[in-house]
């Protein structure tokens, strides 16, 4: 006998009007599959409740055949219900795990990527398309072995500066944290600090949209000595003009000093010279100005001290500046 539920058979059996040859006939159905079983404990409780509601009145048997033939029916538009539901339920799994496979193949992917990775020296990068990456040192880039065929993306983790070739048709873009930096042909510096998940751009040249990366996000427009930096703590963005003349000094390997407060002095030198340098003078207007093009941080340090008549004190690769008589 199939599998396929036969209602009539189980009703004649409740009803105890089944015959001999198809009790036998629904023995072996019943022990046909677990689904089958399910099948006749269900109609089993649906024809025990309805006696039960007619316990003392008179039972009509064909009554009660066509009021559980009707609860039947009911039972199995619901379970058809919940089987569309369910098959519904698992073509949206099925799309979500063929999405989750197509996440990790797009991981998986990054074996079609270059890495350029630079360790204690910044490093050049000459790109498909002739554009020029500088890469700060402890940075590195990934670029597609597609690059420059459909379009021109790049993924930066660390420093870099952007020299891109123009290109009307494929625009440049710049995946760094959760920030995306498109352009045509410009020059530009990108900071990922990892520590707090911050992106700074800096334009040196032409223009420059920078954004969340997201699809509709809004796009922060920059020109030249104008940054942005993205916030992670707060998910926003913030424009700036850019007052930092140094902000390429690890690539250009020269500092340059407007009237620049001797605090700020002591910021870009620790950050040039990836040490700490700290002012603790009580002179707070104290401004320095010079260029200073592969000079050592203790010659530099040398003519701060001069200049204005402090003291710097060093300990464990740290610097402190202090006014002469707090010696």
């Amino acid at each position: 006998m199939s599998q396929n539920i036969d209602y009539l058979l189980i009703e004649k059996v409740l009803s105890k009007s089944a015959t001999p040859n198809e009790l036998d006939n629904f023995n072996k159905w019943l022990h046909v599959s677990e689904e089958n079983r399910n099948e006749f404990n269900e109609t089993k409780l649906i024809w025990d409740k309805y006696n039960g509601i007619h316990a003392n009145k008179v039972f009509d048997n064909n009554e009660g055949l066509q009021a559980v033939r009707i609860k039947l029916a009911q039972n199995r538009k619901q379970k058809e219900k919940k089987k569309l539901f369910t098959y519904w339920i698992s073509s949206a799994a099925s799309i979500i795990l063929l999405f989750g496979l197509f996440q990790i193949l797009a991981f998986v992917s990054t074996n079609n990527l270059e890495t350029y990775t630079s360790y204690n020296n910044a490093e050049k990068i000459v790109l498909a398309d002739s554009s020029v990456v500088w890469l700060n040192k402890n940075s590195s880039l990934k670029i597609s072995k597609r690059f420059n065929k459909n379009k021109r993306r790049v993924y930066l983790l660390g420093e870099g500066f952007f020299e891109v070739a123009r290109d009307e048709n494929k625009p440049f873009e710049v995946v760094s944290g959760k920030t995306i930096t498109k352009v045509l042909g410009t020059s530009f510096n990108i900071l990922e600090k990892s520590i707090e998940n911050n992106t700074i751009i800096t334009v040196n040249s032409g223009t420059v949209a920078f954004k969340k990366f997201r699809r509709f996000e809004t796009r922060t427009i920059l020109t030249k000595n104008q940054k942005a930096t993205y916030y992670l703590n707060n998910n926003t963005i913030e424009k700036q003009q850019n007052n930092n003349l140094n902000y390429m000094s690890w690539k250009s390997n020269y500092l340059i000093f407007q009237d620049t407060p001797l605090s700020d002095v002591c910021k870009q030198l620790s950050k040039h010279f990836n040490t700490k340098i700290t002012q603790h003078t009580n002179d707070s207007n104290l401004y320095l100005t010079g260029k200073y093009e592969g000079e050592s941080l203790g010659e530099i340090l040398n003519i701060i001290e001069i200049t204005f008549n402090i003291h710097v004190d060093s300990a464990a690769n740290e610097y402190s500046l202090y006014d002469v008589d707090m010696n």
